[in-house]
């Protein structure tokens, strides 16, 4: 079991992360508004999916290493260990928060973008001092500012009905 944390949890987290947003993104286009440019649907729910899974895998991953650690009589309570629990529940929250900010703004008729711009914004905050001690903070600001790039094509204008190139019936007869 130790074994597959360390060679395949990163493998587990992409397939989850990968099924979950070609799940979400087939739900949505389905029950969702239809001036949704649907190529564009699956990236937008790729950041906070990603995040998500990533933290939840991370503190599977964590809790595995304690159980293990326990058991062979070395585990000892640090601040190192409780940061670690911190920071991947926090970072996991927010991605909560910013997947059903992506799922109201996918799905109402009248999309309010904050609902995707202030956890965008809280992810970028907490990830921040993160940037020079790991890698994967870069990758999650890669995936959230795909996300939030996204959302700004992801919906088509609202065309106005008709044709509005043509003249209306009085001004045709006026001329």
């Amino acid at each position: 079991m130790n074994d597959f944390f360390y060679k395949y949890i990163d493998l587990v987290t992409i397939i989850i992360a990968l099924g979950w947003t070609l799940g979400a993104s087939t739900f949505t286009i389905k029950k969702g508004s239809k001036n949704l440019r649907r190529a564009l649907v699956p990236l937008v729910f790729l950041g906070p999916v990603l995040l998500i899974s990533c933290m939840s895998t991370h503190l599977a991953e964590i809790t595995f290493h304690a159980i293990d650690t326990n058991f062979t009589g070395k585990f000892s309570l640090r601040f190192y260990l409780y940061a670690l629990y911190l920071m991947a529940l926090v970072l996991g929250n927010t991605g909560i928060f910013l997947y059903r900010g992506t799922q109201q703004y996918l799905r109402s008729p009248l999309p309010n973008r904050s609902s995707i711009l202030r956890p965008a914004a809280l992810i970028g905050i907490i990830l921040f001092p993160l940037l020079w001690l790991t890698p994967l903070s870069f990758m999650m600001y890669a995936a959230c500012g795909i996300s939030v790039g996204a959302s700004f094509w992801v919906r088509k204008k609202d065309q106005p009905e008709g044709d509005t190139d043509m003249f209306t019936l009085q001004e045709a007869t006026a001329q």
